[in-house]
């Protein structure tokens, strides 16, 4: 199964968890030593209110025509589908970019717009399934470029042009668990849960 998320009823909480596998030792010195282990994922936890069965019959059928972890699927967060930023214009990529840069040169955003996008606004890139997150507020200058800090640094190498989606940021993930909660209670209402993870 594939297709997008239902967006009725909304979820009643959205939390997004940044998953960054890391290793930590330290020497007998107590020297600190770091390194990365593994590539980054967006979490994601989704939570319903209590409300009757029918009303949440579409999440749970959606859920589960998934079959556990197997299907993928995309989703735009309610709270994260709006930057905080003013988000205005055609952004598009600048150049080329090799794998594991940490900004992104953008043109065509609106002219001369302070914080055009705010620290934590989230984007991702036409060709490409990872989503990324803005780490500092940034400003266009006057033809419309912006300099985006991001992370995690860039999974993949672009070659220019290619279009920047900050507003309705859709995340491709799947259900990170093979088995799913129906939680019911009298009369005829229930809760639901979901844990995902995203999928590149």
């Amino acid at each position: 199964m594939s297709g997008v998320f239902p967006t009725d009823p909304a979820p009643a909480t959205a939390t997004l968890d940044s998953n960054q596998p890391t290793a930590v030792d330290y020497s007998e010195s107590a020297k600190r030593q770091s390194r990365i282990l593994g590539g980054h994922l967006w979490l994601v936890k989704l939570s319903w209110s209590r409300m009757t069965r029918a009303m949440l019959a579409p999440i749970f059928s959606f859920a589960n025509k998934q079959r556990g972890r197997f299907g993928e699927f995309t989703i735009v967060l309610p709270n994260y589908a709006t930057p905080n930023g003013v988000g205005t214009g055609s952004p598009t990529i600048v150049g080329a970019h090799a794998a594991g840069v940490e900004s992104l040169s953008v043109t065509a955003f609106t002219f001369s717009t302070t914080g055009i996008l705010k620290d934590q606004d989230i984007l991702s890139i036409a060709g490409h399934t990872k989503v990324y997150m803005c780490t500092a507020d940034v400003n266009s200058d006057g033809a419309g470029a912006a300099a985006i800090p991001i992370t995690p640094p860039l999974i993949e190498a672009l070659v220019g042009s290619e279009v920047v989606t900050v507003n309705d940021v859709a995340f491709t993930m799947s259900i990170d668990d093979d088995i799913l909660s129906w939680k019911g209670s009298a009369p005829n209402m229930a809760t639901v849960s979901l844990n995902l993870k995203e999928s590149l």
